[in-house]
């Protein structure tokens, strides 16, 4: 819901993490045709998904599909299927991994995702298993620039069993004059990371 109340018809939306594509389909029915979406996902199953429902749903002049890993390097990454659906859906490998389950998938940053489209994203959507504040240091540049509004699934115990420090992402983007809310529009204090 709180995703539905900011969508609009000028809506260029970056949806990072986008698994099977339900932010990126909400956002072209709910922002409407001047809506232009572009999704990004490591799966090559989710990617299957979102190119067939672009074609069923007829917006595939309107969603951009790029199959890559987003992070803080251009380059590759990686990662290993995990989840209910274990082909389409991603996460950073853990150390007891070893090298053969794991896929390696080619990576990008925000910034070089944003030059190659030369969008003004309007809307950012970010959902990617603990690589949240490597995404955000990687779109540095377009996060100071451009504002976007950013809807952030910060991943905590994620991001904590693999060293990381969940404020850290929240810092960068105090640093960027970033005000934070829940998904109920409250904002929110360090004390709730």
């Amino acid at each position: 819901d709180c995703f539905l109340r900011y969508c609009r018809s000028d809506m260029v939306l970056c949806d990072i993490g986008a698994h099977f594509g339900v932010f990126s389909l909400a956002a072209l029915h709910y922002g409407g045709p001047g809506t232009k979406v572009v999704a990004v996902d490591p799966s090559a199953l989710a990617v299957q998904m979102m190119q067939r429902m672009a074609v069923l749903n007829g917006v595939s002049d309107r969603w951009h599909i790029v199959p890559a890993a987003l992070t803080d390097h251009v380059g590759n990454e990686r990662l290993v299927d995990a989840g209910i659906v274990a082909a389409g859906y991603a996460v950073p490998p853990s150390d007891s991994h070893p090298e053969q389950e794991t896929t390696l998938v080619p990576s990008l940053t925000l910034d070089a995702l944003a030059e190659r489209f030369a969008f003004q994203f309007t809307h950012v959507k970010i959902d990617v298993e603990s690589y949240e504040y490597a995404v955000l240091k990687g779109g540095w540049r377009l996060l100071e620039r451009q504002g976007p509004i950013l809807f952030l699934e910060l991943h905590n115990a994620m991001v904590r069993e693999h060293g990381g420090k969940p404020e850290l992402s929240l810092d960068l983007l105090r640093s960027l004059c970033y005000a934070l809310f829940d998904t109920h529009d409250r904002p929110i204090g360090d004390d709730e990371i």
